[in-house]
């Protein structure tokens, strides 16, 4: 949802603008399999992708829209995910978190992505400590999700239908998001706690 779409008619006929271009035209080229730019907003890249088309060209104005052009005319095809947005919206209460250090200036790592810090050739996620679980952020997630679900109810009770398709588009992110973040870092830490505590058995001699 655009967050200026009524402060004036410019800011009006930009949100039709836009609501036409990634919500109708994006969506009616992707399933008709015809094709569709790339935007650069919320958008991720194979990087085989970037490499197969030449990689970025910095000669242009729209990098984004030759890129993706050069892309599928090499083969590759994308896939636009209008519901995907769920998602971003439950890594709100981490992004804010990373913004608001960023004003007082104090320096920290970004810990939602990777959550396992997983590299190399080491591509199992069991051994790693989850590094998000130190915080109270996801316990923020769920209780943000808690209160979206009393205003989906409330919505329900009084008849605002219009507000529902968001409402639950908010609290399933902020669920998935919380839900997930407690549940990786538990069963990491009970993989290994039965690990430690199997006997482990020597092979026999003859």
């Amino acid at each position: 949802e655009h967050l200026n779409r009524d402060s004036s008619h410019l800011t009006q006929a930009q949100a039709i603008f836009l609501d036409g271009h990634f919500v109708i035209e994006h969506t009616a080229r992707n399933r008709s399999g015809r094709f569709f730019n790339f935007n650069g907003t919320a958008g991720v890249w194979r990087r085989e992708t970037i490499e197969d088309a030449g990689g970025w060209q910095h000669d242009t104005l729209t990098e984004d829209l030759d890129l993706s052009y050069r892309a599928q005319l090499e083969g590759w095809r994308f896939v636009y995910l209008p519901f995907i947005m769920a998602l971003g919206i439950g890594l709100c209460v981490n992004q804010a978190k990373a913004v608001l250090e960023a004003l007082v200036g104090h320096e920290t790592g970004f810990t939602r992505t990777p959550k396992m810090g997983i590299s190399g050739r080491d591509r199992s996620w069991i051994s790693k400590r989850y590094r998000a679980m130190t915080s109270l952020q996801p316990l923020l997630e769920l209780a943000l999700g808690a209160y979206l679900t009393s205003a989906i109810y409330f919505a329900l009770d009084k008849g605002v239908w219009f507000s529902l398709p968001f409402l639950v588009l908010f609290q399933f992110g902020f669920f998935y998001v919380g839900v997930m973040s407690l549940l990786q870092g538990r069963l990491a830490i009970l993989v290994r706690l039965l690990r430690r505590s199997s006997p482990t058995t020597a092979p026999a001699v003859e």
